[in-house]
Parts: structure tokens; sequence; C-alpha cells
């Protein structure tokens, strides 16, 4: 008897720890990547687009690439829209326009 509770607490507990988890994952996943392609002249425009993003709301990550004019963003779509930070990126002084995938 001792073990089949045991068992069955185990079985519980596994469950709502593996639930936990998961919930926990999906929340970390509501963010979207966006590409943008920016004309930037050297690294110093990348570090000024990147440093500027970062500060935005909602965004997570950005990875501004001078070599190839392109702005790879990671986002919050609730907070902030790819619309939003092409906007951002020209407001810096970019040319800028959402690249469709």
């Amino acid at each position: 008897m001792k073990k089949t509770i045991l068992i069955l607490f185990t079985l519980i507990f596994t469950f709502a720890v593996n639930d936990a988890f998961s919930q926990k994952e999906q929340k970390k996943k509501k963010t979207e990547t966006v590409r943008i392609s920016a004309f930037m002249h050297c690294q110093a425009c990348a570090d000024n687009i990147t440093t500027n993003l970062n500060f935005e709301k909602g965004v997570k990550k950005v990875d501004a690439d001078f070599r190839t004019n392109v702005v790879t963003i990671e986002y919050v779509p609730k907070k902030i829209n790819p619309v939003m930070l092409t906007e951002k990126i020209r407001e810096l002084g970019y040319a800028a326009e959402l690249l469709v995938e």
C-alpha cells in the first residue's frame, strides 16, 4: 500500500513539474524575429542601431550587420511591431525597409 501511494505521489509530482516547465517555456517563446534592410556605412552605424533599438520596449535582441545591411531583431509582438521597428531605424537616420521572407 505504501509503495502504491509513493508511486502515485511521484507520478503526480512529475506531471506537475513538467507542466510548470512547459508553461514557462511557452512564455519564453512569445517573441518573434524580423529582418530589416538598413543601409549602414560602417560598424559604428551598426552599433548605433543596436544600442538604440535595445532601449525600445519589447525588443529582446538586436543584431545589426553592416556588411550585409541587415538588422535582425527579436521582439515581443504585444509591445512593438515590425513597422514600428523599421520606423525607429529611419528615425536614427538610416534608409530602412522591412524584409519579407
